[in-house]
């Protein structure tokens, strides 16, 4: 698949990662565990696309693919989406950039 339909199957899969937080209102953070406190209370959303831990305020308004990439110290967009595509099983085609063959 390309990487836009990678990234929208990512998206719909998010919940598969992040997991309840003991409130079960949001999400633990992958980063630094908020939610698994005394309090239970997590990463926030307000879409269930994008995401905002405010208690270890590791990133606001992210989605899970820059989420991933922060875990694993991605730098680019492509590289948090390669990670991403792996963690889920997901292949992205590879484009080939030489262009046209011209005759």
């Amino acid at each position: 698949m390309n990487s836009e339909e990678a990234r929208q199957l990512i998206i719909s899969k998010t919940n598969e990662y992040l997991k309840p937080d003991k409130s079960k209102k949001g999400r633990i953070c992958p980063i630094c565990g908020s939610g698994t406190g005394k309090n239970g209370t997590g990463m926030s959303t307000k879409d269930n696309i994008h995401y905002t831990c405010w208690a270890g305020k590791c990133f606001e308004h992210n989605d899970i693919i820059d989420i991933i990439g922060l875990e694993y110290g991605l730098k680019s967009y492509n590289e948090r989406l390669k990670k991403a595509a792996e963690i889920f099983g997901i292949t992205i085609e590879e484009k080939n950039y030489q262009g046209e063959n011209k005759e």
